[in-house]
């Protein structure tokens, strides 16, 4: 009994964790540094908090090292504050909070679901800009606090920040989280609007500049499972003059050092610069297979005279990949690596500004390719093709190889190609023989199974597929040839059986011309296509049905994502009575 008081117990104490848990995730910035005041007053910690965005989610996985890193020096206070999130949190109230990019002092910050950019105008020349967004249900916690809205439009805006991802028509500041952007805004349509926008004089903060180059190693083509692993170095360059002011890295020096010293100045990312970087590790790759992301080196620099930072990431990963295998071994096959970006926040460049000071080795191009020793000696690679689109959210990396044909040739073709020559001999057994039909048949059976082998050992290395490949068609000639010779030699029989002797002869000069012409004939016009390269689907046709496919693919998401959203939408008309006034 006293074990089992003691489960319950403990399982009692770990549901009031998870709710007090529960309740600071859902702390903003602002209510976490009103909280740490509150705990440690008159040490200035509240601001450190709200400049260093670190909200309830940051506060439950932040370390010793991180306070440390953003100006926590004290143990005693680094423990106080480490145990607030075992405490039931206070209620907040203050909502307010100073934004430097634009807004008046106290401005109220507001987040709003399902947003979306909307330009009207009642005369050609008057054209205002509104937001406009949805109320969700999931969020009645957030719209009680007063922490979003639950009407849906704003006033004639009149600030956009682009970067920081929040718009002002004076009297609030609406926060545009990316995730509850409506599915049916593309990203180039808030872009093209922000241009009209800052054309009617409205001030518009633009997204940030970052360069990315990405060189690739392709370890592994698997046909099987479908998928294949790359090794890559990934290098980025942004802008950042306010960096160590703004607290999102510290240098790695010592501290008697003068950092202007340093042409490359090794710094390491806060929480806060990890935040803000413009892509997140653990959602780079699109398709990723499981946990085979690894991230095996990483290093940040600074340059204090451009005021650019460099990373350079080294990383493996094993990407699904739909293989192209109609025309298989005559195949070609695109290697997509999609690198999912922070394109609401940051715009990416082609080549990078001349004041960055890119090495040109990097700076030329935004991609290579190589293969590895082993898939180089099955595939041949291509230059790759790259592709920016801020609506997919991220840049198409796309490799290009293309099979070689020696290994399959020499392995299946020619072996398959003598086989089934061997089967004319058929033709030669003596006709008039009483064991004519059974040296023929016995001949025929042994050679469709050794054909059997040959199409087990294709089917081995190849996925389970609905279509017939070129491979495929060209062993079920064998099959077709050895059904040939087995219905010849029966009807051989008969006319030995009925005394026809002349018959049975011509028949067999015949169907042996037949065989041998056909078969030749299939092999010669494998040879040509393989020597000439014409049995190669055109890249551009390759991409295009490729193109085609993604296009299906990406229209079944935003489906599938809107239909989520709208499930989960409060039902009936909005009501006009907010308790929050609005424009």
């Amino acid at each position: 009994n006293d074990e089992t008081e003691s489960r319950v117990c403990e399982s009692q104490g770990t549901k009031i964790l998870r709710m007090r848990s529960l309740g600071m995730v859902r702390l903003s910035a602002v209510e976490v540094g009103d909280l740490v005041e509150k705990e440690i007053p008159g040490q200035g910690y509240r601001d450190i908090f709200i400049d260093n965005e670190i909200d309830g989610n940051d506060l439950l996985q932040i370390e010793k090292t991180d306070l440390r890193a953003i100006g926590v020096k004290k143990l005693n206070h680094i423990n106080k504050i480490l145990d607030l999130r075992t405490k039931k949190p206070s209620k907040i109230t203050s909502q307010r909070v100073e934004y430097k990019g634009f807004s008046k002092d106290g401005n109220r910050f507001v987040r709003i679901p399902l947003w979306n950019l909307t330009a009207e105008s009642e005369e050609e020349k008057n054209l205002k800009f509104y937001l406009q967004w949805e109320p969700i249900g999931d969020f009645a916690p957030e719209f009680k606090n007063g922490k979003m809205l639950q009407c849906g439009r704003s006033g004639p805006l009149k600030m956009y920040d682009l970067f920081r991802d929040v718009a002002s028509d004076g009297k609030y500041n609406y926060i545009l989280e990316q995730n509850f952007r409506h599915p049916r805004q593309k990203e180039t349509e808030i872009e093209r609007l922000a241009l009209m926008m800052e054309s009617t004089g409205i001030k518009v903060i633009p997204k940030r500049p970052v360069f990315v180059r990405l060189d690739m190693e392709v370890t592994e083509i698997n046909l099987v499972k479908e998928s294949f692993s790359i090794a890559c170095e990934l290098n980025c360059w942004w802008q950042d003059p306010d960096i160590f002011s703004e607290k999102r890295a510290v240098p790695i020096i010592e501290e008697d050092e003068d950092m202007k010293q340093y042409v490359e100045l090794p710094v390491a990312l806060t929480r806060k610069g990890e935040d803000e970087r413009p892509f997140q590790f653990n959602k780079l790759f699109k398709l990723a297979i499981g946990r085979s992301l690894v991230l095996s080196h990483r290093e940040e620099s600074y340059n204090p005279r451009t005021t650019v930072i460099h990373g350079k990431y080294k990383l493996s990963v094993q990407i699904e990949e739909t293989m192209e295998l109609q025309r298989f071994p005559f195949d070609r096959q695109l290697l997509h690596v999609f690198l999912k970006l922070d394109c609401g926040d940051w715009t990416f460049l082609k080549k990078p500004p001349k004041r960055w000071l890119v090495p040109p080795n990097y700076a030329t191009s935004r991609c290579s390719v190589k293969l590895s020793s082993s898939v180089a000696s099955e595939y041949k690679s291509f230059p790759p093709v790259v592709e920016y689109d801020p609506d997919l959210g991220g840049i198409s990396f796309v490799g290009r190889v293309q099979r070689y044909q020696n290994f399959y040739f020499l392995n299946i073709i020619l072996p398959a190609f003598i086989i089934t020559m061997i089967g004319a001999t058929g033709f030669l057994f003596e006709r008039d023989s009483d064991r004519n039909l059974e040296s023929r048949v016995t001949l025929t059976i042994r050679l469709i199974l050794t054909i059997v082998a040959f199409k087990l050992w294709v089917s081995s290395v190849l996925p389970v597929i609905s279509y017939t490949t070129v491979l495929d068609m060209y062993i079920l000639a064998p099959y077709l040839l050895m059904a040939f010779v087995a219905s010849e030699a029966v009807a051989i029989f008969f006319l030995v059986e009925a005394n026809r002797l002349t018959s049975a002869k011509n028949l067999d000069r015949v169907c042996a011309i037949v065989y041998v012409v056909f078969w030749g004939g299939i092999n010669v016009i494998y040879v040509v296509l393989m020597l000439s390269g014409l049995a190669y689907k055109p890249w551009d046709q390759v991409e295009r049905e490729n193109f085609f496919d993604t296009q299906i693919l990406s229209l079944e998401e935003e489906e599938s994502a809107t239909t989520e959203l709208k499930e989960e939408s409060i039902v009936g008309s909005i009501d006009n009575n907010c308790s929050i006034p609005l424009r």
